[in-house]
């Protein structure tokens, strides 16, 4: 795994403190984050796609204007991929009933571009339920 630069881990922060006002991840350590080695877009776009299609009802209708959307802004293909790992006390998401969450980075360099794609499914009934993370686990 490679690591992550300052200058890297610095906008990676700063993007969940933006992202998440109401939580400070001035703390969150660099082994929180983890670069997706050697991945092209598609298998990150294929990992979310899977989540949604499960549990967005009419997400088929709108995920070509999703990808198209985040193309003409970021260009995936150009960009490294960093995947969100928190530790329980780092993340916003460990209310009861979080059946899974993604925080994916997409960080284009010449562009000087970074974008957070973040999604968390909640149990109806409120039950807590298990972080999926990775995506070897798809």
């Amino acid at each position: 795994m490679d690591s992550i630069s300052k200058r890297t881990l610095f906008d990676l922060i700063g993007a969940l403190n933006i992202a998440y006002p109401d939580y400070d991840f001035s703390d969150v350590k660099s082994n929180s984050f983890s670069l997706i080695p050697n991945v092209e877009a598609s298998v990150v776009m294929e990992a979310v796609d899977n989540k949604f299609y499960a549990t967005v009802n009419g997400y088929a209708s709108m995920r070509d204007e999703l990808w198209l959307a985040v193309d003409a802004e970021i260009q995936p293909n150009d960009c490294r991929i960093y995947s969100f790992k928190p530790n329980y006390s780092d993340d916003p998401f460990t209310e009861d009933g979080c059946l899974w969450c993604l925080n994916f980075f997409f960080h284009n360099k010449s562009l000087k571009r970074l974008m957070l794609l973040s999604c968390r499914a909640l149990s109806q009934n409120g039950a807590c339920g298990e972080s999926l993370w990775d995506l070897d686990e798809e």
